[in-house]
């Protein structure tokens, strides 16, 4: 199958029997927090209780949600996306500084309505990590997987 991501041949045993169906495309501007490093634990001063505070992630949050709303109105998207799904994302970073981590993403992909469980993509590809100090986003394409009979 040929798309603008490319042929998308995977010589593997299992995936060459599934069929790959495009169902989402787009682009979310800014740059990509790491979930894992943007946690931290803080002593609560009401309760004493310990607490995760996230540290620059409430903003790329707020930003996710406005760019996949007009993903969604774009594609037509009336329900969110269901079953097993494949992602392949393009990553560009201000630097090359950090390691890819695509949890986040896939939560926020959920989170923003755009698919109904992150648990169902089943295989995540990233085709590349770039670096653009002036605009660091993420290209991405959901595909629909199917075994073919």
């Amino acid at each position: 199958m040929k798309t603008k991501w490319g042929d998308l041949t995977i010589k593997h045993q299992y995936l060459s029997r599934i069929m790959f169906t495009p169902l989402l495309e787009g682009e979310i501007l800014g740059h990509l927090p790491s979930g894992k490093n943007n946690y931290e634990i803080k002593k609560s001063w009401k309760s004493g209780k310990l607490t995760l505070v996230k540290h620059g992630l409430r903003q790329y949050e707020k930003d996710f949600a406005k760019q996949a709303l007009v993903l969604a109105v774009r594609n037509k998207l009336k329900a969110p996306i269901s079953g097993a799904l494949a992602l392949v994302a393009k990553v560009w970073f201000h630097s090359f500084r950090r390691d890819v981590d695509t949890i986040l993403f896939c939560d926020l992909l959920q989170k923003s309505g755009l698919i109904k469980n992150d648990r169902m993509i089943r295989l995540k590809v990233i085709d590349g990590v770039h670096m653009d100090a002036k605009n660091p986003r993420v290209e991405f394409c959901l595909y629909g997987m199917e075994e073919e009979a």
